[in-house]
């Protein structure tokens, strides 16, 4: 394993499954974990964003697992203008980085307010759960729920299928 991801690693505890994120899982995380120094994410995590930083960016580690093929999977959360999320980062058993996926999270897209939650029951399969929201107080309807999961593949890449029908 290289240097660079032991060093990001000890940021990021070791899960204990099965776990959900879900908004207010940001305060367990920055409860118990300290903050990445900005050299460790400017150079290991912020390279690999789906997305430019700016000066509104936050981040907070999370924890991390290992799947059954011995990926490193890395969850952290990262909020910035209008949109608070939780990201999952998978990385090879040397460390290097595979691929990324935005998991969970309170947002604004497109005039809707969306609520997505994810539970991890095993160390490859990540449950979502999507909600469309009219405003922050707004009840959950479950007609405008979507339901997917995200499978961990040998390789470590995200695999991203519908989970309607579960």
């Amino acid at each position: 394993m290289n240097q660079n991801f032991q060093n990001l690693i000890k940021y990021f505890p070791l899960a204990k499954l099965p776990f959900t994120l879900e908004k207010g899982s940001e305060h367990e995380f920055g409860m118990g974990n300290d903050l990445l120094p900005a050299t460790v994410f400017d150079e290991l995590i912020s390279p690999n964003l789906p997305f430019e930083i700016d000066e509104f960016t936050e981040m907070i580690p999370g924890v991390h697992w290992k799947t059954n093929s011995e990926t490193f999977v890395l969850a952290f959360w990262v909020a910035r203008l209008m949109r608070h999320s939780f990201f999952l980062f998978s990385y090879s058993k040397d460390g290097e980085w595979i691929d990324d996926a935005e998991v969970a999270g309170f947002f604004y897209e497109e005039g809707q307010i969306i609520h997505r939650i994810a539970n991890i029951n095993d160390p490859n399969t990540i449950y979502i759960v999507e909600a469309q929201l009219e405003d922050e107080t707004s009840l959950l309807n479950p007609s405008s729920t979507s339901k997917w999961l995200i499978e961990i593949k040998a390789d470590g890449k995200f695999f991203q299928m519908d989970a309607s029908d579960l």
